[in-house]
């Protein structure tokens, strides 16, 4: 019986780890192949795709897993509006997450052919990532991992391909090889599961109104909005640079980054399918390991010798080192946040996410703001994403102590 439940659970976790080891090889590429400013552009780019991204998984994929085990047809439905409102959204992803990176090429001092490129590239490929991910959730859904994987697959062979030849080829070119390879994941999944486009649904699914998935992608835009936000705010004072290696530091954390992804995509489907109440046990278990796994990574990455940092993020390396202590601090306090939240989603406690989230992002603008008025470095940036991370997580934990003492149980809904 175990042997036979095992896939279900391990396979997603597979597909997860080849779609975020695709992500995290793919910024070591460029950050090796551009110099510091050059990646800041990239990386301040890459932020807006990875908002965009991130409101896909709350507001689209959040209710395709609460579906897990349910109606077929619904299912169904909710992937083909789903595509068609991504669709629609295209064209506004593109000006919005291209012209993140410029607007910090014009005010970082980093403006070349090549930042320019950097930013277009990220900005053509964020729909198709969206589209992607979207399809991950509806395979996983539906009990279909390996379709997933498949496709998960081909983009990391293709990413794999580039960081072997990143040193050979043109920067231009390995940014253009990137957006390939997304787009030919892309393909893969489209030919596999069709959707039924419809514009006009797509559009309507888009429009705003209230509940959990809208809770909860107001949160994720708070949450890395005011990374992005603060991302151009550097440029002026500290420049692309220093943009860079916020980044180039939390690039370093990808294997934690889809631990947490896996949360939406697996964990959050498989406990909407125990009884009510069941959940306390199997949240702290899975956040004592997220937290154990977090702070052994943060250690092996805080003992990296500077030849092998250099290797691994090229230039990047020697400012991303300065704020990593921080960054480590900071991603296993994350990764609480994340598993105990888990509780409120599933009872659709939207409102103590939100408004942590909201005091947590005050928190991280303010303090950024007047350590850059004050003359201050990087360090400081990255503290600043510190403090808020322990409002959110201080808050998210006793909300979901809260919920859990709680009789009343009520049902997750999209």
């Amino acid at each position: 019986m175990i042997g036979s439940r095992a896939p279900r659970h391990v396979l997603p976790v597979v597909d997860q780890g080849l779609s975020s080891g695709s992500n995290f090889l793919a910024v070591l590429v460029i950050a090796g192949a551009l110099n510091t400013a050059e990646f800041g552009v990239f990386a301040i780019s890459f932020t807006a795709l990875t908002l965009f991204v991130g409101t896909t998984r709350t507001y689209l994929g959040v209710p395709l897993a609460l579906r897990a085990g349910g109606d077929a047809r619904s299912m169904r439905d909710g992937y083909d509006q789903s595509v068609s409102a991504i669709l629609v959204a295209a064209v506004p992803v593109f000006v919005l997450v291209s012209g993140a990176g410029l607007v910090l090429a014009g005010t970082g001092m980093a403006l070349s052919s090549v930042s320019i490129t950097a930013a277009l590239a990220v900005g053509v490929a964020a729909p198709m990532l969206m589209v992607q991910d979207i399809s991950r959730y509806f395979a996983i859904g539906r009990g279909t991992p390996g379709a997933a994987i498949m496709a998960d697959a081909a983009w990391f062979a293709g990413v794999l391909g580039l960081f072997l030849c990143r040193d050979l080829v043109r920067s231009e070119a390995l940014l253009a090889g990137w957006v390939l390879v997304i787009a030919l994941s892309m393909v893969i999944q489209l030919v596999r599961f069709r959707p039924a486009l419809n514009l006009a649904l797509g559009g309507r699914l888009l429009a705003p109104h209230r509940g959990l998935r809208e809770s909860l992608t107001v949160a994720v835009l708070m949450a890395t909005g005011v990374t992005l936000l603060m991302g151009l705010l550097m440029g002026p004072f500290l420049g692309a640079a220093a943009v860079g290696a916020i980044r180039g530091a939390g690039t370093l954390f990808g294997p934690v980054n889809m631990l947490m992804a896996v949360l939406d995509l697996s964990v959050l489907g498989a406990l909407a399918r125990r009884p009510p109440g069941t959940d306390r046990r199997p949240i702290l278990a899975v956040a004592g390991v997220f937290m154990l796994i977090s702070a052994l990574w943060s250690t092996m990455l805080l003992l990296v010798p500077p030849d092998l940092g250099v290797l691994i993020l090229g230039e990047t390396w020697t400012g991303a080192r300065v704020v990593l202590p921080i960054t480590s601090i900071e991603y296993v306090l994350l990764c609480i946040a994340s598993v105990l939240s888990l509780a409120l989603k599933l009872r659709s406690l939207a409102r103590p996410l939100f408004i942590y989230r909201a005091v947590a992002s005050v928190v991280i603008l303010a303090t950024a703001i007047i350590a850059l008025l004050l003359g201050a470095g990087v360090e400081w940036m990255a503290l600043a994403l510190l403090a808020g991370a322990v409002v959110n997580s201080t808050g998210i934990a006793v909300s979901a102590v809260r919920a859990w003492r709680s009789p009343q149980i009520r049902p997750a809904e999209a």
